[in-house]
């Protein structure tokens, strides 16, 4: 049994870890004494008390924030779907310059895309220039994930960016690849760093 420093609440279920009524954490550790005359067979009562532990319980050490190390203006592209299928340097371009849904004006000011799978930082491509997706580059993706089992329409690419670059030079690739990006990627593969 817990119960509430506060408010003195008694709580049997051990799934509350703070008190529903106003957030306190619940005391663990009840004693229970429980008495019965065992000399009087017709007296049936017995007398419950408990005893609370009054010892504090030391808070939870909160995970400090990443720091974020990123002081290029870089777009982050996550690549955790076609990384595994990526069997040499120009797979891993291609599907990171590939066929993507962003915004051009704020991709024009990114000087660097990193290539990351599962929040790290695989490569580093300095990009020369952004374009809208061309009739080639949509073609090889077509048959790509069809050859993946996916079947995607031409339709599905309109309105999408693909980018020009190279490998970025050796000091900006020293300082980034293997690295761990400070923000998790949620949901949209494109994120933006200083720009």
């Amino acid at each position: 049994m817990k119960q509430c420093r506060t408010c003195k609440r008694k709580y049997r279920t051990k799934s509350y870890k703070y008190c529903p009524h106003d957030a306190t954490p619940l005391s663990e550790g009840l004693v229970v004494d429980a008495t019965l005359d065992l000399n009087d067979p017709l007296s049936l009562d017995a007398s419950i008390v408990i005893k609370s532990d009054t010892t504090k319980r030391t808070p939870k050490k909160k995970r400090a924030p990443r720091k974020n190390s990123i002081k290029d203006p870089v777009i982050a592209i996550s690549i955790n779907e076609q990384f595994p299928r990526c069997e040499a340097e120009d797979d891993l371009y291609t599907c990171t310059r590939g066929l993507w849904k962003l915004d051009p004006e704020r991709a024009e000011r990114a000087k660097y895309a990193f290539a990351i799978n599962k929040g790290q930082i695989k490569e580093v491509y300095e990009i020369e220039q952004w374009l809208p997706a061309t009739k080639v580059l949509t073609e090889l993706w077509i048959a790509r994930l069809e050859r993946q089992g996916r079947k995607i329409s031409a339709d599905d690419y309109l309105h999408r960016y693909e980018f020009i670059g190279h490998l970025a030079p050796k000091e900006i690739r020293e300082k980034y690849v293997g690295k761990k990006i400070p923000k998790r990627h949620s949901g949209n593969p494109i994120m933006y760093f200083n720009c």
